[in-house]
């Protein structure tokens, strides 16, 4: 199953065709931003059942609570961290459109659409083939300036952090673990 808003990490698994890493303790309705102040935001989608569905059901069973207005609560903030970085107007109307989108309740169909936004975005699966065969050494300098080239989030962020400040270039963090790069989330 994949993470609510997944990390860079678990995203290049993904794009790998590896099952990513769990998220702690099992809380695939949970994400890390990094909010305008540099300091961590928390985001979790509630679960009908509450935390007794979350800690004894099956992830795979999860359905949305829909009578939060968590879904309106997740877009402003996600706004509020990244409104103002340089490729936010580029995905946040679709990962909005699959937020808002209440036709479909189960937590891990929305975060499959969610990671689906993220990936055809960074486009991790036409570059993986190219990352491979390239000169590892070039693309570990690469994402080394990237890295440092934006704000330093904290453990475990959403790899939105990356995709809202880098664009599409964001691909080639996710993929530094592949490369054997070791500063990335």
């Amino acid at each position: 199953m994949i993470s609510y808003l997944p990390t860079l990490r678990q995203c290049a698994q993904l794009a790998a065709g590896a099952v990513p890493d769990a998220p702690p303790k099992g809380r695939y309705n949970r994400a890390t931003l990094c909010g305008a102040d540099g300091r961590e935001l928390q985001l979790t989608i509630p679960v009908t059942g509450g935390i007794n569905a979350v800690k004894y059901g099956d992830p795979h069973s999860w359905h949305c609570a829909d009578d939060k207005k968590w879904r309106h609560r997740h877009l402003g903030a996600i706004n509020a961290a990244y409104g103002r970085t340089p490729f936010f107007q580029h995905l946040f109307p679709e990962i909005e459109a699959v937020i808002t989108d209440t036709s479909e309740n189960s937590v891990e169909v929305l975060n499959a659409r969610l990671y689906g936004a993220m990936e055809e975005f960074m486009q991790l699966r036409r570059l993986m083939p190219q990352l491979a065969t390239g000169n590892v050494e070039t693309h570990r300098k690469v994402a080394a300036e990237l890295f440092d080239a934006i704000p330093a989030p904290p453990q475990g962020v959403s790899a939105l952090h990356y995709i809202f400040h880098l664009g599409p270039e964001a691909a080639i963090c996710a993929l530094a673990p592949l490369l054997n790069y070791t500063k990335t989330q």
